[in-house]
């Protein structure tokens, strides 16, 4: 017995565990990006963590999944680590215009081997998770999103030009009732 206790402290000792294995994946932190007005490219910053640890370089790094609209294709971006856990996803929703939206989620996978740990954000109805890059076969069913505020037309006219053109019209009748009084003034005459 004694010969099992010294070598379960030598794995120990030489940084082996024998807790629990990890089976869960990383928590993928983020504030969801408001509308905007910007047709450009957007930028998302992330906080993900896991117990065993999240690649910061290579297959295994995080992905942004995105598309335009409803019914767009799906693309991606691989995030960029930033230190002290932070993922940031850059120049994602490009190609639109005002009213498109844009829907995207992420997806991350732990170090674990020889299956990573993947899950994504959000996480409801997500499902087929694959490793080296992260993917979800089923994306989320409820999507993260923002829309490309719609212009306003710039047709409408403003309060000072609705005033000029009320009094056009004013003047105007004004103009057509001296035009009509006067031919029934030289008729009758």
């Amino acid at each position: 017995m004694k010969k099992i206790y010294l070598l379960i402290l030598a794995l120990a000792m030489a940084g082996l565990s024998f807790g629990q294995p990890d089976l869960t994946p990383p928590v993928i932190a983020f504030t969801p990006l408001p509308n905007t007005s910007s047709t450009a490219g957007q930028t998302l910053i992330t906080i993900i963590t896991d117990a065993t640890g999240v690649p910061i370089n290579g297959p295994g790094l995080p992905r942004l999944y995105w598309k335009k609209n409803w019914t767009g294709t799906w693309n991606n971006v691989t995030g960029v680590f930033g230190g002290n856990n932070q993922y940031t996803f850059s120049n994602f929703g490009t190609e639109v215009v005002p009213c498109d939206s844009i829907y995207y989620y992420v997806v991350a996978q732990d170090i674990v081997t020889p299956v990573p740990n993947v899950g994504s954000n959000p996480s409801a109805g997500a499902a087929g998770f694959t490793a080296n890059p992260p993917a979800a076969a089923t994306p989320p069913t409820t999507l993260d999103a923002y829309k490309i505020i719609c212009n306003a037309p710039t047709s409408i006219p403003t309060l000072s030009q609705w005033g000029i053109i009320i009094l056009g019209i004013v003047l105007l009748c004004i103009g057509t009732l001296f035009i009509i009084r006067l031919k029934k003034a030289e008729s009758s005459v």
